[in-house]
């Protein structure tokens, strides 16, 4: 499940965050939002080996407030920010990108905040739901207007559908004349959670009519990851 909480960041409901090579009072320091004003000298081991020194706010000209210094180098916290919902993103979305995580997040929050201005909601929902399939997944996603499927994942098709928080009640239509072997069911929450749930279309039943039809409720869980 993912959850947009703010501009530019984000909320992983799959799990907690760790800080690995991390020391644990810089550990707890970044998870508490501790006072970086009177914060006490501790080291990072993490790759980038920061190396906060409260004395050494005394005797450079910066802004103690706004950051530290490592070895003659000026961190800021939002550097650190930076680093820390980077390290989120390669937890949650370990097929994707952290720039393309990026990009999914920009066009979350155009979208909340056109809600916020206007009252309205973008008519985008099936782009944000194939463009989460593909952070999520790695389903390598088709050309526009490919019949049949949206993308496809290693040997299967997959048909991608979005229950968005206009949609009245948790049903969701496929054809099935359509090329795909998976069905990918993604819903967004009115507080703009996502979630996913995969279904083999062997599951959907037989049937005459054009459409199979498929509950949100009775379509699995997501299945595990790789």
């Amino acid at each position: 499940m993912f959850l947009v909480s703010g501009p530019r960041r984000a909320q992983y409901a799959d799990g907690g965050l760790d800080y690995p090579g991390v020391s644990r009072e810089a550990a707890q320091f970044l998870r508490t939002g501790g006072d970086h004003r009177s914060a006490s000298t501790f080291t990072l081991d993490s790759p980038q080996a920061l190396l906060l020194n409260s004395h050494m706010f005394d005797s450079m000209p910066h802004d103690p407030t706004s950051g530290f210094w490592d070895d003659g180098d000026w961190i800021s916290w939002d550097d650190i920010e930076e680093y820390r919902h980077d390290y989120e993103i390669r937890e949650a979305f370990p097929k994707s990108s952290v720039a393309l995580v990026r990009n999914f997040e920009s066009l979350v929050d155009a979208a909340i905040e056109y809600r916020s201005l206007t009252g309205r909601y973008l008519q985008i929902w099936g782009e944000l739901g194939e463009f989460y399939a593909e952070i999520k997944f790695g389903i390598q996603r088709h050309r526009p207007h490919v019949p049949g499927s949206d993308g496809k994942l290693g040997n299967d098709f997959v048909e991608v559908k979005t229950i968005s928080p206009e949609k009245a009640g948790d049903v969701v239509g496929v054809k099935r004349s359509g090329n795909f072997s998976k069905l990918l069911v993604v819903r967004i929450t009115d507080d703009w959670r996502f979630e996913a749930r995969m279904i083999n279309r062997r599951d959907l039943g037989k049937g005459t009519g054009k459409l199979a039809k498929v509950k949100w409720a009775a379509s699995g869980t997501n299945p595990p990851e790789s």
